[in-house]
């Protein structure tokens, strides 16, 4: 598994998963482990980001805007969004 930086290029993998909205969140499981996994408000913003590939740096600026946030803590948090995606195999990284 490559580590995820803000130069790296992800894209979701839904082909793995079978998925629910419920309000703000999102409810998946893995097709192939049957685990499941939730995502928060924030991750559900991340997941519909990467329908198609993207650099790490540009979701990282969308969401800084979106939100409003810090650009060093949006970078950080996102960072570490986005390993969790990658551990859980939701995303796919270049």
């Amino acid at each position: 598994m490559a580590k995820i930086t803000q130069n790296s290029i992800i894209q979701r993998n839904d082909s793995l998963v079978v998925s629910t909205r419920i309000g703000d969140e999102m409810i998946m499981m893995d097709i192939e482990k049957g685990n499941y996994i939730n995502l928060n408000q924030t991750a559900l913003v991340i997941w519909d980001q990467l329908s198609s590939p993207m650099h790490v740096s540009k979701l990282i600026t969308y969401l800084v805007n979106r939100f409003h946030l810090e650009d060093s803590h949006c970078r950080d948090e996102t960072l570490s969004c986005l390993d969790e995606m990658s551990i859980q195999g939701l995303i796919l990284c270049e």
